[in-house]
C-alpha cells in the first residue's frame, strides 16, 4: 500500500512539473502538440501507478521526453512561421462578409451544426448577423458582428470614457502585498497612512487602481480612499 502511494505521489508531482513548464492555458486554447503531449502524457502514469511490476522510472523518463518534445515544438513554432503553420495550422475564415464559405467547411471538416453551435456559445444565435467568423488554430471561433448590429461604442457617440485600470491588491486576508507595492510605486508607509492601521489585521482585502484604494474590511463594507 505504501509503495502504491508513494508512486502516486512521485508521478503526480512529476506530471505537475511538466504542465507547470508547460505553460497555463486551458484545455481549449492548447494547440495540437500541446494536447498530444497532455494525453500520451496522462496515459504514462496509469500504468507504473497501478502496477508495481513495472518500473518507476518506466513513467518518469517518458513524461520528461514528452515534455521536452513539447517545449521543441514550441521554440520552434516561435522561431519559424513556416513550423508554426505545419505545426499549428493557420485560422480560417469560414464566414466572410456575410457569406458562409461551403469550401472552407469542408477543409476543416465542419458542419454548419457545428458552426451554428459555435456561433451560440459566443452569444449569436442569428448568423445572419455574422459579418465574418474566423475558425482559430485552437479551435475556437472569433466573430465580428455587422456593424448595424453589434453594441454601441463610445467612440459611435464620439465620447471618450475615462480608462480603467488595472485593480492592483495591495492588501490580501490581512497581509501587505509589498511586491504589489513596488509595482505601483508606493510603500508600507503609504499603505498605513491611507488605512490609518498598522497591522491590517481587520482588513480583508485592498485595491488600488490608480486614483482609489478600495478597502474591504472584514464583515464590513467597502471603503473608498481617494489618493
Amino acid at each position: 500500500m505504501a509503495n502504491i502511494i508513494l508512486r502516486t505521489v512521485v508521478l503526480f508531482i512529476t506530471l505537475l512539473f511538466m504542465l507547470r513548464l508547460m505553460g497555463k492555458r486551458q484545455i481549449g486554447q492548447l494547440q495540437p502538440y500541446e494536447f498530444a503531449v497532455m494525453l500520451i502524457s496522462s496515459n504514462l502514469v496509469t500504468v507504473p501507478m497501478s502496477d508495481l511490476a513495472t518500473p518507476l522510472l518506466w513513467g518518469i523518463i517518458p513524461i520528461y521526453v514528452l515534455l521536452v518534445l513539447g517545449l521543441v515544438f514550441s521554440e520552434l513554432s516561435l522561431k519559424s512561421t513556416f513550423l508554426r503553420k505545419l505545426i499549428c495550422g493557420t485560422p480560417r475564415v469560414l464566414i466572410e462578409k456575410g457569406v458562409i464559405l461551403e469550401d472552407a467547411l469542408k477543409q476543416v471538416r465542419y458542419t454548419l451544426n457545428d458552426l451554428m453551435e459555435q456561433l451560440r456559445s459566443n452569444d449569436i444565435f442569428d448568423i445572419s448577423q455574422v459579418h465574418y467568423a474566423i475558425l482559430e488554430t485552437n479551435g475556437e471561433i472569433s466573430v465580428i458582428l455587422k456593424s448595424d448590429v453589434r453594441s454601441v461604442q463610445p467612440h459611435d457617440l464620439k465620447f471618450s470614457p475615462k480608462q480603467e485600470e488595472i485593480n492592483v491588491a495591495v492588501i490580501l486576508d490581512g497581509r501587505a502585498q509589498k511586491k504589489n507595492l513596488e509595482y505601483i510605486k508606493k510603500d508600507m508607509f503609504w499603505l498605513k497612512s491611507k488605512t490609518g492601521q498598522s497591522d491590517f489585521k481587520d482588513i480583508l482585502l485592498a485595491l488600488y487602481d490608480g486614483s482609489q484604494l478600495y478597502v474591504h474590511y472584514r464583515n464590513k463594507k467597502v471603503k473608498e480612499i481617494p489618493e
